[in-house]
């Protein structure tokens, strides 16, 4: 819920920073409230939409990116999920 706390604008960017911080052979667990694509998100707190999770799973640009392990999502309604995700980083 982290990046939630961060205007929409921004969130990309800060979910790439995150996933830097995932050392080899790490993992980061991703608990998230998404949106669905047209919905203009309200908050704070507010929705994350599914390039926002793209980011977390592409990593940092030109670095190696992070292995979905496993992931559910609940639907909440017509417009948000709850989304839970390991993603790992691969040890070299």
């Amino acid at each position: 819920f982290t990046i939630q706390s961060i205007p929409v604008a921004q969130q990309a960017r800060a979910a790439e920073a995150i996933a830097g911080f995932v050392a080899p052979g790490g993992s980061l667990l991703l608990v998230a409230l998404v949106h669905e694509p047209g919905v203009d998100p309200t908050g704070p707190p507010w929705p994350l939409d599914r390039s926002t999770l793209d980011a977390l799973e592409s990593g940092v640009e030109g670095g190696p990116g992070l292995d979905r392990r496993w992931g559910e999502e609940v639907e909440l309604g017509p417009s948000a999920r709850l989304v839970t995700r390991e993603l790992h980083r691969p040890a070299p």
